[in-house]
């Protein structure tokens, strides 16, 4: 009977653990389903030459008992200027998932929810859970000023700037001298430095508006939904 009255104190205090708490208590196996998520962008970055660390902590995002994982790969072959490859992962399937996907210096969890979802940082970025995605707050998609649709062309590199020569509209996006396109899902920041590369072909799904470059009309991204690779011999050069 004390056995019993003990077993269940500690159950009901186990209870009372935060979510996010240490990942201690969640089964290895989670662990390695989030491992085994990673495995590609850890053999690229081995076949680089380049020795990887990973980053991983298993945090119950929605207090479901499940935990999410939030990884983080570092090597000279996943990491840019802007951060390493990031992501936060729902293991509660067969096998993870992403629900985020990032460039970032650091990823962590924030005391704060929206909805049932902890909220979490990237680099200091608030990010909230929306439509099965993380999102940044400041970047979260709104209305476009021109439909969503893809944009296929030849990559051409500015350095302080990018252009898809999609041979009607062209469309820019930029660092500098116009306003940045929203990012929700962190598309550019994930594939610039190996999609978007000068002379080779890329789809970016997304929206554009028109803008006044130097006395012509010109289009600049307003979101950036989706980058894919395409093939050349399909597209205006």
């Amino acid at each position: 009977m004390k056995h019993l009255l003990a077993t269940a104190l500690l159950a009901t205090c186990a209870l009372f653990l935060l979510p996010g708490a240490p990942t201690f208590a969640f089964d290895s196996s989670y662990r390695a389903k989030a491992m085994a998520f990673l495995a590609q962008d850890i053999a690229d970055a081995r076949r680089s030459g380049s020795n990887p660390k990973v980053f991983l902590d298993l945090v119950d995002l929605n207090g479901d008992g499940i935990p999410e994982a939030l990884a983080r790969i570092e090597s000279q072959y996943s990491c840019g200027s802007h951060g390493c490859a990031a992501y936060v992962l729902d293991l509660s399937g067969p096998a993870a998932r992403s629900i985020g996907d990032f460039i970032a210096f650091s990823l962590k969890v924030l005391p704060t929810k929206t909805g049932a979802w902890r909220d979490v940082s990237l680099d200091g970025t608030k990010q909230v859970f929306q439509a099965g995605k993380y999102v940044s707050v400041a970047k979260a998609p709104v209305a476009a000023e021109e439909p969503r649709k893809h944009y296929c062309g030849i990559v051409h590199d500015y350095v302080d700037s990018h252009q898809i020569m999609d041979g009607k509209f062209n469309p820019y996006w930029d660092h500098s001298d116009i306003q940045p396109p929203r990012d929700p899902y962190g598309a550019y920041q994930r594939f610039r430095f190996s999609l978007l590369l000068d002379g080779k072909c890329a789809c970016v799904d997304g929206a554009v508006k028109a803008f006044d470059r130097g006395g012509e009309r010109a289009y600049a991204f307003t979101d950036i939904l989706a980058v894919k690779i395409c093939d050349t011999k399909s597209v205006p050069h």
